[in-house]
């Protein structure tokens, strides 16, 4: 099955225009934070796709929803600052 002009559109839009946007957010937060504490937006891009991927007609699925939710927990999970532990 061909994919047609609207199809081939819609994966450079996705592909070109959300991959770029998410770099571009985190070579921002790289240049803020520490490369270790950095890497972790880029989990973001799928997120940034799929959300996007709305703007051309794509309607999300509950798998996407629990996706977006298990990408903000490993997000925050992994940005928040440590509680300082009480001695004594």
């Amino acid at each position: 099955e061909s994919v047609g002009t609207m199809g081939l559109i819609a994966i450079l839009y996705l592909g070109i225009f959300c991959s770029v946007f998410a770099y571009v957010a985190w070579y921002y937060v790289l240049s803020k934070q520490q490369a270790a504490r950095s890497a972790v937006f880029l989990t973001l891009i799928p997120l940034f796709t799929i959300t996007l991927s709305f703007f051309i007609g794509e309607v999300p699925t509950p798998l996407f929803f629990l996706g977006a939710v298990f990408i903000m927990t490993g997000v925050y999970l992994t940005q928040r600052k440590p509680k300082e532990i009480k001695q004594g």
